[in-house]
């Protein structure tokens, strides 16, 4: 990781006619050339050089906040040498321009060789079965064990990202998988019958089973000489892999020899149990023989469901169909039909007790949630789907930032996880490699998070806490790329160097963003006072602190318009106090802090503990002496002084002082006769 993903990096240099922006101490990219073959959706591309290899060919891809890269598995990547992969040299964030702003630069190899299909797919060169083994699966083999030992995935194995690679050794190299959020720009066919249903930004990063089951899919098209179902739609896609199993819907009457078709079948399966895993591709590859999968087909009903004109022969085939039509689907919910159909013609007795008690438990209701609730006892293998939302239960962090500026789809969102609906899905669920306690847990968390609406809390927390490398969205530091709890202040130093809003230095992305990143109870009870219901003294006390600690863990030491922007909000506190002397002895103490570009001295001198006792001690001492006097002159106003009460209690003790005093000086005299 280059140093230049921490600091602020070397501003970009011209030299000879180019543009170069410094990555670290050896990596330089030329913004002056654009690579358009290799820019994404998401990124663009730039040529680099490194000069630690000066013969070879990098490129860049620089992303924005809008659009961040894959960061939690850049540096397992960046550890596989010597496959045909691409895979990051270096990485990290850099300046971009000369108005102060910063991107998050990748630099990785440049791929070898022309892209399989640049465009469609339907048509590709076919290859015979030893090729196909030689060329793709052997070297894919030895990526895809790589990649999965390093515990991440790569969700981007298609025609339209795998090259030709070297002349030499004719392997094929597979290309980017950082650019985009996983599995998003995954044509539908190479997406199993669950990541195909998901809406795209649902997909998520999957497992194994998924990028071997696209594997599989690339081996078949690259058999028969393309896509036989390019031009299909998703939704007819799913149907049709549903109907006669993914192997038969890619193959058709394209014929394989008994030894290919053992890993096309196991590739293939629909039954994510029972599909290949990367110890089984590496048997095969080294001669022993497996037995060939059968299609896993769901269950075949004795009569079918008619919706919307067509027969459906099994509760998956269903639950599809009425997702894709969310106002029928309740109206037929609502008839009792569907659980009729079940109880009688779905014809195994477990699925359909399932479907019977979630209908039981709906209450005869027939709404979203509701109907929500069908479809997962229907198919408990699919995503969760609710009205033109569908997502895979552990995509769903990711589809929350993904979201975040789709107030539709974040609303959905929100409503799915509001509603349980992960927990419902969970409950279905039979597959026994599937981990439900930590999804159940995660899920368990994002409903506390959305459920409050707390500074730290909300979608914002939800979005940091699940994914690793985030940039921070706060409007405060856009342009700075903020991926880092260290590149915080910062960045809002050079906010305010550009002139300090009239907010305040904090907002709901910030607090999140820095008590998921700093996972300390102290921080998060800070950031949660920052908090509109509060009392203004104690969101400015809160404010300080907040930027305090984060100053003195991380730093910088010298954070001079910060600490003026921020100096103001002291100055609030400080007048706080009550006793005047202590007032102007703060505001010194504010000014020297400010002039010192220390946030850690500023929040000593506004807010000093012993010195806030003191003076609320003081003030309480002063206002019981005033409410005293306070009750004197009322006593007085009252005429408590001239009253006959108080005239009389006078009279008799005057009398008394008198008696006593005659009384005295006549002892004395009659002692002095006595005497003489």
């Amino acid at each position: 990781m280059s140093d230049a993903s921490q600091g602020q990096g070397d501003a970009p240099k011209r030299g000879g006619g180019r543009r170069q922006v410094q990555l670290g101490r050896h990596v330089r990219i030329d913004t002056s050339q654009k690579l358009p073959g290799l820019s994404t959706q998401t990124a663009d591309a730039y040529a680099a050089t490194d000069s630690r290899e000066p013969g070879s060919t990098f490129y860049a891809l620089v992303f924005d906040e809008s659009h961040p890269p894959r960061e939690e598995i850049i540096p397992p990547l960046s550890r596989i040498e010597g496959q045909p992969v691409v895979t990051p040299v270096d990485w990290g964030v850099v300046p971009w321009d000369g108005q102060g702003n910063q991107r998050f630069a990748v630099v990785q190899d440049q791929p070898t060789g022309d892209l399989l299909a640049a465009g469609s797919d339907a048509r590709m060169p076919a290859l015979r079965e030893d090729q196909l083994v030689e060329r793709l699966v052997k070297p894919m083999t030895r990526v895809l064990r790589e990649v999965f030992d390093r515990g991440v995935t790569h969700r981007a194995i298609c025609a339209q990202n795998v090259y030709t690679g070297d002349p030499a050794t004719q392997e094929m190299m597979l290309g980017d998988c950082i650019a985009h959020p996983a599995g998003t720009v995954q044509p539908p066919v190479y997406e199993t019958i669950q990541g195909a249903q998901a809406n795209v930004i649902g997909r998520g990063p999957g497992d194994p089973r998924d990028d071997l089951y696209a594997l599989g899919v690339l081996m078949a098209m690259l058999l028969r000489g393309g896509n036989p179902m390019a031009d299909w739609s998703a939704d007819a896609i799913v149907m049709q892999k549903m109907t006669v199993g993914t192997y038969s819907a890619l193959m058709g009457r394209t014929r394989a020899s008994l030894k290919l078709m053992e890993p096309l079948r196991g590739l293939l399966t629909d039954d994510e149990e029972d599909r290949w895993d990367i110890d089984d591709l590496e048997m095969w590859l080294s001669g022993r023989q497996l037995s060939p999968k059968q299609a896993a087909l769901p269950n075949k009903a004795r009569r079918g469901f008619r919706f919307n004109g067509q027969q459906y022969w099994s509760a998956p085939a269903l639950a599809h169909a009425l997702a894709q039509d969310w106002r029928n689907a309740i109206a037929v919910m609502g008839s009792g039909e569907i659980q009729e159909w079940a109880e009688r013609s779905l014809g195994d007795e477990k699925h359909a007790s399932r479907i019977q008690q979630v209908m039981a438990k709906s209450g005869g209701q027939s709404d979203d949630r509701a109907l929500a609730q069908l479809l997962i006892a229907l198919d408990p293998r699919a995503p969760i789907r609710f009205r033109s939302m569908a997502v895979r239960v552990e995509a769903i962090p990711e589809a929350l930032a993904l979201a975040y500026n789709r107030e539709g789809d974040r609303e959905l969102l929100t409503e799915i996880i509001l509603a349980k609906l992960p927990q419902r899905w969970m409950e279905q669920q039979t597959d026994r490699s599937l981990n439900t306690a930590r999804l159940m847990s995660a899920s368990e968390r994002l409903n506390s998070f959305l459920g409050s609406s707390e500074p730290g809390y909300g979608i914002e927390r939800c979005i940091y806490e699940f994914n690793v490398g985030y940039p921070c969205l706060s409007p405060l530091v856009v342009g700075q790329y903020v991926n880092h709890i260290e590149r915080l202040l910062p960045a809002l130093e050079k906010r305010a160097e550009a002139g300090a809003p009239d907010t305040e230095p904090v907002d709901r992305h910030i607090a999140a963003f820095c008590i998921s990143w700093t996972d300390s109870q102290t921080i998060e009870r800070i950031a949660t006072s920052i908090a509109a219901r509060q009392s203004e003294l104690i969101r400015k006390r809160a404010l300080l602190h907040l930027l305090a600690r984060l100053q003195k863990k991380y730093g910088p030491k010298k954070l001079p318009a910060l600490t003026t922007w921020a100096g103001r909000f002291a100055s609030d506190i400080v007048a706080g106090y009550h006793n005047r002397k202590t007032r102007e002895k703060a505001d010194q103490r504010v000014q020297r802090a400010v002039d010192n570009a220390s946030l850690i001295e500023l929040v000593n001198a506004a807010d000093d503990g012993e010195l806030r006792k003191r003076d609320a001690a003081g003030f309480q001492a002063a206002e019981q002496e005033y409410q005293q006097i306070k009750q004197e002159i009322a006593w007085l106003e009252d005429g408590g002084l001239t009253s006959d009460g108080n005239v009389a209690r006078a009279t008799r003790n005057v009398a008394t002082a008198i008696s006593a005093l005659i009384s005295g000086l006549g002892l004395v005299m009659m002692t002095v006769l006595f005497v003489t």
